[in-house]
């Protein structure tokens, strides 16, 4: 008798690759870098540049389904429970509504984490804090940057360290007010002077920094231990800013002298567009973003211009010559669909541009009306740096006000103040927003 073959479990289920690699990445998404970067290397398996939530998101599906008799039960589905690959990020916990945010205020030398009480979904809402954690760096903090899961937030200061913030442990550490688990879980020395930005590479297991003494260096986070640099790069100028590209192929950099690289993260070579000289900027670049798709570069200076370049070809796209009148420009940052380009400037205003025709949109300024006075009191006050960014859901602008030391927040859409946050007691330094809550660190 002839016995018919029937298919085994083992063919109707995803190939070893595949789901090694799904582990890898959802663990990674967890915060376990460390441990996902040992099962790739024991596995033989290459880590995707990007963390993902996919698998969560797979096993949720499942279990929703596990007494399903037939395929036929799958009707019942959400068709949102399919867009998988389209929001790989997102996490799927519908409980999780009361997300811990941060605020840090650097010029004190201090990092402060504050409570947000607001659901990410009410983008009409603007977010509310509640203070639960500080931390220090032993110099001024200069910079701030979270990850793009949002597992992590990183510092760089003029002390030359850089600080690697775990914000489960924070979280662990509120609610449980005897955790022995210290937030800080890293303290990274490779720099001699002032770290002027810091950057997450996209799959959250590297950290780039850039300083005054003229070099980038990366640090590999998956490392159970280690301080230093594992790979830097060297100019002969300081570096004052650094951008991944969304892939995590590329780092672009910003100088004093008003030039940038792209440079390939595998070889470490770097490309500088051969261009007019003149369509080069004539000071320190201040600021250098890829958007969201890596196709367009934009920079802006201390000579008050923004730059928009081709992403793969480094060619001019664009010039917005005196964005802030004459006034340097401190910060630059895309909106979340590329549409938009948000700086902030020394002539007290935050400006919104429209990414494909450089013309403005909408202006954003403080409870102080009067520009002049503004300038005056600036001058008097020492201080003229404002920076901005938007929040995840895109809804609200987040910028420091050099003169009361505290946070404006306004609606994007009508350019209206919303509400003030705190009166910092020194200079606020730089402003980063989480992509994953309404966290903010300052």
């Amino acid at each position: 008798m002839e016995a018919k073959n029937k298919p085994s479990e083992s063919s109707q289920a995803a190939d070893k690759e595949k789901v090694l690699g799904l582990i890898i990445s959802q663990l990674s998404n967890y915060g376990f870098a460390s441990l996902a970067s040992v099962i790739a290397k024991h596995t033989n398996t290459r880590m995707k540049a990007e963390s993902s939530d996919l698998l969560a998101r797979l096993v949720y599906i499942g279990e929703k389904n596990i007494d399903s008799k037939n395929t036929s039960n799958f009707q019942h589905l959400n068709q949102s429970d399919f867009n998988l690959q389209n929001e790989p990020d997102k996490a799927i916990a519908a409980d999780n509504k009361n997300e811990t945010t941060l605020e840090m205020n650097l010029e004190k030398e201090s990092v402060n984490s504050i409570k947000n009480i607001n659901n990410l979904n009410q983008s009409n809402v603007p977010p509310k804090y509640k203070f639960i954690y500080q931390t220090s760096h032993k110099g001024p903090a200069t910079t701030a940057a979270f990850s793009k899961n949002g597992l992590f937030f990183a510092t760089g200061s003029a002390d030359s360290t850089l600080k690697v913030v775990s914000i489960e442990r924070l979280n662990s550490a509120n609610e449980r007010s005897n955790s022995e688990e210290k937030p800080v879980i890293r303290t990274l020395y490779d720099h001699r002077d002032v770290v002027n930005e810091v950057a997450f590479h996209p799959n959250g297991l590297i950290l780039a920094s850039c300083s005054d003494d003229q070099s980038i260096k990366l640090f590999d986070l998956s490392l159970a231990q280690g301080k230093r640099s594992f790979r830097f790069i060297l100019n002969n100028a300081p570096i004052s800013s650094i951008s991944f590209h969304p892939t995590g192929d590329f780092l672009a950099s910003g100088t004093s002298d008003g030039k940038f690289s792209v440079y390939d993260i595998k070889t470490l070579s770097g490309f500088t567009p051969n261009c007019n000289p003149s369509d080069l900027h004539t000071a320190r670049i201040n600021s250098i973003r890829f958007n969201y798709t890596g196709n367009i570069l934009a920079t802006a200076s201390v000579d008050g211009a923004i730059k928009l370049w081709d992403g793969v070809s480094g060619k001019i796209i664009n010039t917005i010559p005196q964005a802030h009148g004459n006034m340097p420009i401190n910060s630059l940052n895309f909106s979340a669909d590329n549409k938009y380009i948000l700086t902030s400037g020394q002539d007290y205003i935050t400006r919104l541009w429209d990414a494909t025709s450089g013309n403005l949109v909408s202006s954003y300024e403080f409870t102080l009306k009067s520009n002049n006075t503004a300038n005056s009191s600036l001058r008097s006050h020492g201080n003229s740096n404002i920076y901005s960014s938007f929040t995840a859901n895109s809804s609200f602008i987040l910028a420091n006000d050099p003169l009361s030391n505290s946070i404006a927040c306004w609606n994007v859409m009508d350019s209206s103040p919303v509400v003030n946050y705190g009166g910092f007691s020194e200079n606020i330094n730089c402003i980063a927003t989480s992509p994953t809550d309404l966290s903010f660190a300052v």
